[in-house]
């Protein structure tokens, strides 16, 4: 699950997303409105906050999909179909996607000091910026 913030659902998302599970059963017109809590009251046996609540948090659990025109990353629910090999998706609710990049470990430096004339060393290696103050078997070495 990523990091971004869980939202509950908005009243289209509830609609948008209810149509999708479960097809057929809520018309596109005041009816349909009309008959979404009810159905959700149905169906789950909770109230249509409760499912705003839980199904916010789980579209965050929801496998993240890229937008091949932004490049937006989104945790994504609704209906999948399939299109000339691509799969493609109609996103009922859409959630930005916080995705932590792995950080590699840094990889230890022998440290190649070089003496910079303040009193301290630095090391020579790049991508490493390492400095100590300077000691006094520093000058035996030189």
């Amino acid at each position: 699950m990523s990091n971004a913030k869980t939202q509950p659902l908005t009243d289209l998302e509830r609609f948008d997303l209810l149509q999708a599970m479960f097809p057929g059963e809520l018309s596109d017109d005041d009816a349909g409105w009309d008959a979404m809590e009810d159905l959700v009251y149905d169906k789950f046996n909770i109230d249509a906050e409760d499912f705003d609540r839980l199904v916010g948090h789980l579209v965050m659990c929801a496998p993240v999909m890229g937008s091949p025109l932004t490049g937006a990353q989104h945790h994504v629910l609704g209906s999948v179909s399939l299109s000339d090999g691509q799969q493609q998706i109609m996103a009922a609710v859409k959630r930005e996607a916080a995705i932590q990049q792995e950080t590699k470990p840094a990889e230890e430096c022998d440290h190649d000091w070089e003496d910079m004339g303040d009193g301290t060393m630095a090391c020579t290696y790049p991508d490493c910026s390492a400095t100590r103050p300077k000691r006094h078997e520093d000058d035996e070495e030189a």
